[in-house]
């Protein structure tokens, strides 16, 4: 499954970069507040997740199919993670420890957008898959580094909605997105780990 949906980002990117009917290309920029949601079997433990933030920055192209209706397609980077807190047990002594994940992945996206309108402001919604390739990674819990079971690749899903200002030969964007992971970015016995990420990002398209 994981495969088949790779394989439908990568032939709607193809298909983008291909199309007659280009509309536009340029580059987003944005900060993201990134965090994790943990499945832990059995469920014992409570987390206390804070918010990592983060650089995104995308490279677009859009292709219109009617004038309202576009597929966007992205190459990128995002940095995903955050700083859980989590209870230890020494002997009869209970504290706690920070589990930092500071994860970096290369995106490919393909997503649809519709357009509220042809005027010179125009709002629009934005969805679609995306997968993720991990380029790096400083994982640690406490004092001591782990590398864990994170995986290479991921696979999320984005919602979003902007807002584009067309002026004289650019267009400027603002927009907001949420992407929550489809697949694990982390797996183990007794725990799996998916990353969410909040955007706020501007751009200029050509």
């Amino acid at each position: 499954m994981k495969k088949l949906l790779l394989l439908a980002i990568i032939s709607l990117f193809t298909f983008t970069i291909n199309a007659q009917g280009l509309d536009g290309f340029g580059i987003k920029l944005g900060l993201g507040l990134t965090n994790n949601s943990w499945k832990v079997s059995p469920p014992y433990i409570s987390l206390d997740s804070k918010d990592r933030s983060s650089i995104t920055i995308r490279a677009f192209v859009d292709v219109s199919l009617i004038p309202i209706i576009q597929i966007e397609g992205e190459l990128g980077y995002s940095g995903k993670g955050a700083n859980s807190v989590l209870p230890t047990t020494t002997g009869s002594t209970s504290n706690t420890a920070t589990f930092t994940n500071k994860l970096n992945y290369i995106t490919l996206a393909a997503l649809g957008k519709l357009n509220f309108g042809t005027t010179p402001i125009i709002p629009y919604i934005i969805a679609g898959p995306e997968w993720n390739y991990l380029v790096s990674k400083k994982l640690d819990l406490g004092t001591g580094d782990i590398s864990g079971n994170f995986k290479n690749s991921t696979l999320s899903i984005t919602f979003g909605a902007g807002v584009e200002f067309k002026l004289l030969v650019i267009s400027v964007l603002a927009e907001y997105r949420y992407s929550t992971e489809v697949t694990d970015s982390y797996k183990s016995a007794l725990l799996s780990i998916k990353n969410y990420s909040h955007s706020f990002l501007v751009g200029v398209k050509l």
